[in-house]
């Protein structure tokens, strides 16, 4: 590669040494970009569905503190609007499984059993949404969505 470019003119050297940066720059500054995107993209997801979470929550207060399946099943259906959405559980202030919404049955993922020490965090393409359903400083439940955001990445590019 060396003898090659010592036997090219020097307006062939010249033109290399100003395209070579040039080229290296873009692919760097196009990687820093897309690292960028994928980030923003990432949190602006998740603030969006601890913001459901959240309302969920704050819609099942009644539903748990009651027992009522039917409404906490009416709650988590408003996530059936979401194609990011895959599952969402709604469990008690033991932490115990109340309710559950999986849109795909035949998926091998299931709610979790407890829930205590899971907090909201990105895996690869998943996300999962831990929000803690509290009345009057009580905790009474918790909220866990889980999202795939594969289709959603190649969307995005």
């Amino acid at each position: 590669m060396i003898n090659y470019v010592r036997n090219l003119s020097i307006h062939k050297k010249l033109l290399l040494t100003v395209l070579f940066p040039n080229i290296s720059s873009l692919i760097v500054a196009g990687m820093i970009l897309v690292v960028l995107e994928i980030n923003d993209f990432q949190r602006k997801a998740q603030d969006e569905l601890t913001t459901l979470a959240t309302l969920i929550g704050n819609r099942s207060i009644a539903a748990v503190m009651f027992q009522d399946t039917k409404l906490a099943e009416e709650n988590l259906s408003v996530l059936n609007m979401q194609p990011t959405v895959q599952a969402a559980c709604l469990y008690d202030a033991k932490g115990v499984q109340f309710s559950r919404l999986l849109k795909n049955e035949q998926d091998a993922w299931q709610c979790p059993i407890a829930v205590s020490q899971e907090h909201t965090h990105f895996v690869s393409r998943d996300l999962y949404v831990v929000v803690p359903i509290v009345d009057k400083g009580e905790n009474l439940g918790t909220v866990l969505i889980y999202a795939d955001f594969a289709k959603a990445y190649w969307e995005k590019s």
